[in-house]
């Protein structure tokens, strides 16, 4: 099975830090167990969808970082999402069976991702698995497993931070509209946050949404 995590690379603590946190912790495991792990970061000098660099992704863009002046938290803005868009265009180009996309915040056990791999792939019905927020949220405290219905017109975000996993027909379907989307999102406001994007588009595109708490 043809499968790859990507995460994340900035140059701006504390991010910078969590980064390197991953690749002294689990990264190691999961190279170990045939799990290849690659980081995406931000390249002004890139002409293409992106350049792949031993395990780096490089993308057309330049790392940038918002803040809210009430809340003082990160704001992403669209130019997050150029970089998201080179991580599926990446993914459709390598044939993956399924694409794992997280922040470099998140940490997993390879065993068990490998294990709800194998689970998720004797489910044909399976195309997107992950953490997806339907809005208004669902009630975590009895975290279901379950599909969401297909509904362009409500708010269902794909879970960022959480980990978005994309099957095949995820990654071939969102390569091809995502960026699109998300240019063309009627929220001004929402059109980086790629999690919201996501969830849309492949919604739209009649991949059905599948949490897994």
């Amino acid at each position: 099975m043809n499968i790859a995590i990507v995460t994340s690379y900035t140059f701006v603590s504390p991010w910078k830090e969590k980064w390197e946190e991953q690749m002294r912790t689990w990264v190691p495991k999961a190279k170990e167990l045939g799990i290849p792990v690659y980081t995406l970061i931000a390249n002004s000098n890139v002409e293409d969808n992106y350049l792949q660099v031993g395990d780096f992704i490089h993308y057309k863009g330049i790392s940038r970082f918002k803040t809210s002046p009430v809340t003082g938290q990160y704001i992403y803005d669209i130019s997050s999402s150029f970089g998201f868009d080179a991580i599926l265009k990446w993914a459709k180009d390598q044939d993956l069976d399924y694409l794992l996309i997280i922040d470099n915040d998140l940490f997993l056990e390879p065993t068990r991702f490998l294990n709800l791999i194998e689970e998720y792939s004797q489910d044909s019905q399976i195309n997107y698995a992950g953490h997806v927020i339907p809005y208004p949220h669902l009630d975590y405290r009895t975290y279901p497993k379950l599909f969401l219905p297909i509904s362009p017109n409500k708010l269902y975000y794909a879970s960022g931070g959480a980990g978005m996993l994309l099957s095949k027909d995820s990654i071939n379907i969102a390569s091809q509209h995502f960026l699109n989307e998300a240019l063309s999102y009627p929220i001004e406001s929402k059109r980086g946050c790629n999690d919201l994007i996501l969830g849309f588009t492949l919604s739209k595109h009649n991949i059905p949404l599948y949490q897994d708490g």
